[in-house]
């Protein structure tokens, strides 16, 4: 089936709603957003994350000395890193993002293809990329996703995660009507895929 990440998680209830809905990660924004969160919102946040969910630290262009304070300081499992890569060894596994104007031919063990401007709401055009040609072992999705489009994006792109923020907020707040319809329709696309 595939996993559903909610991203820029800022509240408990955030963190509740995600867990009821079934959920199987939580994104914690460090870059410049207003889901950003700080070091000791994100600590507090993560005491209350159950330990079946994931815990995605995103984070943009970051330096070595940040990677390593926010590690030090947070249980994070994964790194989410979007624009250029810092010179850093990681005992965490890293999701590298990109846009379709900045995916290399390079091979990435998880690679989140995202929307030019993430975190606005805006789908690309998914015409534009063949999912065989993806050189990744496991592909995430994002990109303006919401509850009425994520079935045709699991149906094009067949990936091992879709990752939603701004599709299931309103006025930038996680919404838990959204959370709900979005993680519903996850489930529904997983049962019409496994009856063919």
């Amino acid at each position: 089936m595939t996993k559903i990440k909610i991203c820029g998680v800022q509240t408990v209830e955030d963190i509740l709603y995600a867990d009821a809905y079934g959920a199987s990660y939580v994104g914690f924004v460090f870059a410049k957003s207003p889901r950003q969160l700080s070091l000791k919102q994100a600590q507090a946040l993560a005491s209350i994350v159950p330990k079946h969910i994931s815990i995605v630290g995103v984070i943009v262009s970051p330096s070595p000395t940040l990677l390593a304070k926010i590690e030090t300081q947070v249980p994070l499992d994964f790194w989410q890193i979007h624009g250029s890569m810092p010179n850093y060894t990681s005992s965490l596994p890293k999701i590298t993002a990109r846009s379709l104007d900045t995916l290399e031919s390079n091979h990435y063990p998880s690679l989140l293809l995202d929307a030019k401007h993430s975190g606005q709401g805006k789908p690309f055009d998914w015409s534009k990329i063949e999912p065989s040609r993806l050189n990744t072992d496991e592909l995430w999705i994002a990109g303006g996703l919401d509850a009425s489009n994520v079935k045709q994006a699991i149906h094009y792109f067949h990936p091992a995660v879709v990752d939603v923020s701004s599709g299931v907020e309103t006025n930038y707040k996680k919404d838990p009507k959204k959370i709900r319809a979005f993680c519903k329709a996850v489930k529904e696309e997983y049962h019409v895929q496994s009856t063919k």
